[in-house]
C-alpha cells in the first residue's frame, strides 16, 4: 500500500474514532469557570520562558504586547474534523505548531499577563450567525488593544470607538463573556439576552 494511500485510511479511520467517541470526549473536556482560568495560567513553564525572552526582545511594554501578538498569530488557526469539543494546552499549541481561535487567545492572555502586562482578558463573543468568536482586549496605559489571534492587532484610546469598529467590521452582535487566569465576568448584554429568551425545549 502507498505511503499517500495508507495516509488517507489512517486519516478516515481517526475521524471515525472521533466520531464515534465524540460525546465521551465532550463530556471529558467540558471546563469549569476555573478549570478554564487555570489553561490561562501565566507560571505555565513554557509561557513564562516564552514570556521571559520576548521580554528581553523588546525595548517597552508595547513592543513586548506586539511580539506576544505576532508570536501566537504565526501559529495556524486549525478546527475539529468533527463536533468534538477539546481544549490545547499552550506546550500542545506550541508542539503541534497549530491552535484553534480561543487556545490562541488564552495562549496570549497569559503571555500578556507572564510579561508583567496585568489588564489583558479573553473576550467571547458571537456574530449575527450565531458563531462564537474569541479575542484579547488588552489594556496599557491610555491605550487599549483589541487582538485578532487570526487577524490584526487593533489600537486604539478610545476603547468604546476601538470596539464598535471592530464588531462592526466582524459582525459581532454580543460579547459574552470574559475572563484570565484570575477572573472571569459576563458580559450585561448576554445576561440580558439570556434573561429574555426562552427556555430551551
Amino acid at each position: 500500500m502507498a505511503e499517500e494511500e495508507e495516509a488517507k485510511i489512517r486519516e478516515k479511520l481517526y475521524k471515525l474514532l472521533l466520531g464515534k467517541y465524540s460525546d465521551y470526549i465532550n463530556l471529558q473536556e467540558q471546563k469549569t469557570i476555573s478549570e478554564l482560568k487555570e489553561l490561562a495560567n501565566p507560571r505555565n513553564q513554557v509561557v513564562a520562558s516564552t514570556a521571559e525572552k520576548l521580554r528581553q526582545e523588546s525595548k517597552s511594554d508595547f513592543e513586548f504586547i506586539k511580539r506576544a501578538f505576532y508570536y501566537i498569530n504565526a501559529f495556524p488557526a486549525i478546527h475539529a474534523p468533527t463536533q468534538v469539543l477539546y481544549w490545547l494546552k499552550p506546550e500542545e499549541i506550541v508542539e503541534l505548531g497549530a491552535g484553534e481561535e480561543l487556545d490562541k487567545a488564552i495562549f496570549l492572555i497569559a503571555l500578556l499577563r507572564a510579561g508583567k502586562i496585568s489588564d489583558a482578558r479573553v473576550v467571547v463573543s458571537e456574530d449575527a450567525n450565531g458563531l462564537k468568536h474569541a479575542f484579547v482586549l488588552i489594556r496599557h496605559g491610555n491605550t487599549a488593544f483589541i487582538a485578532d489571534v487570526g487577524g490584526k492587532l487593533h489600537e486604539g484610546q478610545d476603547e468604546e470607538k476601538l470596539w464598535k469598529e471592530f464588531a462592526e467590521a466582524k459582525k459581532i452582535t454580543r460579547r459574552l463573556y470574559a475572563f484570565n487566569d484570575e477572573t472571569y465576568e459576563e458580559y450585561e448584554e448576554y445576561a440580558q439576552k439570556e434573561e429574555n429568551s426562552a427556555p430551551p425545549t
